[in-house]
């Protein structure tokens, strides 16, 4: 026999009973079954309360964005929430007194604008930025059907915060 590195192994020989039975591999089936019942839930709030937390993110950069614009246009930038259909949009107000859209966002599943929690407090579903950067005070409240939420807070100076 020759050794092949300096190893010399005996031939290993497979025989017909050599592998996994039906009964085990239906146990080890049954408990991955078990363990999946036991972590999907904790997956799908993890995923609901993902989702809350990047479309929070999303709305305060948008909000920076209003009031970006509205300090670089000159005019006044409002924010237009619409929670029936669970979007907002970024308008531009012309020298008309007309709303001139420049975004609009969608919020992802399970996220939604709760303009019935008692700490939502923008007046008629509208947020104004100034030329300025000043903006009215209010809060923005964002929640799942789980029952999460985060409030988004701007401050008369535009300060623009994430809370839970």
């Amino acid at each position: 026999m020759s050794t092949r590195f300096g190893c010399s192994r005996p031939p290993v020989r497979c025989s017909a009973a050599a592998g996994f039975s039906l009964v085990e591999t239906l146990a080890v089936l049954a408990v991955l079954a078990i363990a999946a019942a036991f972590a999907l839930p904790h997956v799908l709030a993890w995923k609901g309360a993902s989702a809350l937390r990047t479309a929070a993110a999303e709305l305060k950069e948008n909000l920076e964005f209003a009031r970006s614009l509205a300090v670089k246009e000159n005019r006044t930038a409002v924010v237009e929430f619409l929670p029936q259909e669970n979007r907002y949009r970024v308008s531009l107000r012309t020298e008309t007194g007309d709303l001139e859209a420049v975004r609009t966002e969608t919020l992802p599943p399970p996220v939604r604008i709760d303009d019935a929690h008692p700490d939502y407090t923008v007046s008629q579903n509208r947020l104004s930025f100034n030329s300025r950067g000043g903006a009215d005070n209010c809060t923005i409240v964002l929640s799942t059907a789980a029952g999460r939420s985060r409030r988004v807070t701007v401050s008369t100076i535009g300060k623009i915060q994430i809370g839970s």
